[in-house]
């Protein structure tokens, strides 16, 4: 079927309301929220970013899907946010400011060399700071950023976090 444009094939719509509402997105995922086939994903996410609809990057073992006027800059902390240890790492260290790599650990709910290079990685992206003293103290560099994603792309994870941070306080 010939349509005006290739903005209105009602797939290529669907995809676009997809990766708006959830950026960040892999190709597995859009494709369970989309029902398409792998081969039929494959061709109309290839052909969108080649008219510059959306843009793509590309990690070793996958590719997340972002719109065009997303900025860049974001793309490694919503890759993070995505990823269960680090979204565990992050969440936690958000509602408890500061902590020991043993809290992290316990909190993240992996081994502890998980937990290490998780920690090392989002370091690197600079999402985290350590304190350095007798004991190595971990908390999240950019807290407004971290909470303004999380909610970006899941509003509910937002709400857990608000939720976790006023249980905190309500003990005091």
């Amino acid at each position: 079927m010939k349509y005006i444009s290739y903005y209105h094939n009602p797939r290529v719509s669907n995809l676009l309301r997809i990766v708006s509402e959830s950026p960040g997105l892999t190709f597995t995922e859009i494709m369970r929220r989309s029902g398409l086939a792998n081969g039929v994903l494959s061709h109309y996410l290839g052909n969108m970013e080649k008219r510059a609809m959306i843009r793509s990057k590309k990690g070793r073992k996958m590719t997340w899907y972002f719109l065009p006027h997303d900025p860049i800059e974001e793309d490694s902390i919503i890759i993070s946010l995505r990823k269960e240890t680090s979204k565990n790492i992050l969440t936690f260290l958000l509602t408890k400011k500061l902590a020991t790599f043993v809290e992290v650990t316990r909190a993240a709910k992996k081994s502890p060399p998980v937990v290490s290079i998780t920690l090392s990685q989002l370091q690197d992206l600079g999402l985290i700071k350590v304190t350095n003293g007798f004991v190595k103290k971990y908390e999240v560099a950019n807290p407004d950023t971290i909470m303004r994603l999380s909610e970006k792309i899941d509003s509910t994870m937002f709400e857990k976090i608000k939720d976790r941070f006023e249980d905190t306080f309500s003990y005091f």
